[in-house]
């Protein structure tokens, strides 16, 4: 399947200056690179971008598209072709079969893409719930058993996304419609009175993402004006958020985080390398518990906290996921364990320093390997019942949602470290993990059981 990329807009919808939206940066990259971004993603690697500008003007707004595996080619309108319809049509010699067209100034979810592929035959996407939107903007629709029956009606029971499917052999239609000087909607309006064109509603998209831990309503803006942008990201941003966390993360580190994330989307730094500075940091905190420098170490913790909730939030405003972000909760679970080896390094090698008697000796290396057991065992329970599931523990019933506020996890321990640097007792701190962390691989074990028991059943 082709996609068309037109990066112009309808005639009269803005001033002189539209074709420059497409290029406006949104999170790191235009508008437009986003978009190949996403149809990579949902496999579509045959493209086309038609646009007024030339070749050269447009690959300067596309830094980072080498690496999709597109194939893009690039078709010039004249200046005066601003319309989508003649903008479409230009493309005409290019197609085969099949193609989705995706206004440049469109930013949007790529599960919408993802589900528009698999509809058969000429398909519009539309949304029955535009609170969210201007009507104003979009044009309403009358749809009636998922087919198409009025486009740019002054009532609708929707109103149109902007992405569509068509075929060939629309192109003698649209043709006339360009003749005719018709607009983008008008000649949509002519391709559903000829042929029977099927709706997909947005709104009947699955919404719940296993990964997140929540449901997310699949997302679209479009963008007129720099206003528009700044909106769209402030969405972008709240979808980024995964449900079902812990106390910590959800009523502190998520706002430090969305905050953060607004103004770290714009640079040049990605995931990947975020990641690898959080590594640095989280292992810097290794070396001051090493080294005896207990507070500073147990304060180092709550950046490193919500430092390594923004690299998954980063990839996922981009919309570059990659197989090998995953890999990143691997390397989270080995620095954690490292702290709390380390601080039992420190204690077990300076016994008189928070013990008169010097009695200490290898207890506080005996809690961290108990430590160490009962994380290993818990996250390979979540991660097992995930795998099998599809679905996370934490989501999967009240009570994992309810104990997974308070469960054991690193957000949680580090209170436990501060409080023992501070009051003086640190081995208190290790202590207080080992207990929550054997509840937590406990209730774990037992709720992970329970609900693969009863899968079993049904």
């Amino acid at each position: 399947m082709k996609a068309l990329v037109p990066v112009v807009q309808e005639s009269g919808s803005l001033d002189d200056k539209t074709d420059s939206i497409a290029f406006l940066k949104l999170c790191g990259s235009s508008v437009v690179e986003r978009t190949l971004v996403l149809l990579a993603s949902a496999g579509v690697i045959e493209v086309v971008i038609i646009s007024a500008y030339d070749k050269q003007t447009i690959e300067r707004h596309l830094k980072e598209v080498e690496d999709l595996g597109l194939h893009i080619e690039y078709m010039r309108v004249s200046n005066d072709g601003r319309r989508l319809t003649e903008a479409v049509l230009a493309a005409r010699n290019t197609i085969k079969g099949e193609f989705v067209v995706v206004p440049a100034n469109l930013v949007f979810d790529g599960r919408i893409l993802e589900h528009l592929k698999e509809k058969e035959g000429i398909t519009l996407c539309y949304d029955d719930d535009w609170s969210q939107h201007s009507a104003d903007t979009s044009a309403k629709l009358v749809v009636s058993n998922e087919r198409i029956e009025q486009i740019g009606a002054q009532e609708g029971n929707g109103i149109f996304v902007g992405l569509c499917k068509l075929s060939p052999e629309v192109f003698p239609l649209l043709e006339e419609c360009a003749y005719k000087g018709h607009t983008w909607i008008e000649s949509l309006q002519r391709i559903a009175d000829k042929f029977e064109v099927k709706g997909l509603n947005v709104s009947d998209i699955p919404s719940y993402v296993p990964g997140m831990r929540r449901r997310v309503r699949p997302f679209w803006c479009k963008v007129h004006s720099k206003k528009d942008l700044a909106s769209c990201k402030r969405q972008l941003v709240a979808s980024t958020q995964k449900g079902t966390l812990d106390f910590h993360a959800w009523y502190i580190n998520r706002h430090i985080e969305n905050k953060i994330l607004y103004y770290l989307s714009e640079l040049r730094i990605t995931p990947n390398q975020l990641t690898v500075l959080t590594n640095i940091v989280a292992y810097l905190v290794s070396f001051l518990f090493l080294t005896g420098h207990l507070l500073a170490g147990s304060l180092l913790t709550y950046a490193v906290s919500v430092m390594d909730g923004l690299d998954g939030k980063l990839a996922r405003i981009r919309g570059r996921l990659t197989k090998l972000g995953n890999i990143e909760h691997s390397f989270d679970f080995l620095f954690e364990q490292s702290w709390y080896v380390s601080l039992a390094w420190f204690l077990s090698s300076h016994p008189d320093r928070f013990s008169p008697t010097g009695a200490l000796g290898q207890a506080p290396l005996k809690i961290a390997l108990g430590i160490v057991l009962f994380n290993g065992f818990a996250t390979h329970c979540y991660m097992q019942f995930k795998e099998v599931m599809g679905i996370s523990l934490s989501d999967c019933a009240p009570f994992d949602r309810k104990f997974r506020r308070f469960d054991g996890r690193k957000n949680i321990y580090i209170y436990y470290i501060l409080l023992g640097v501070i009051l003086g007792v640190p081995l208190y701190s290790l202590f207080a993990i080992l207990i929550h962390g054997a509840v937590t691989a406990v209730v774990y074990a037992l709720r992970a059981c329970k609900h693969l028991k009863e899968s079993d059943v049904k």
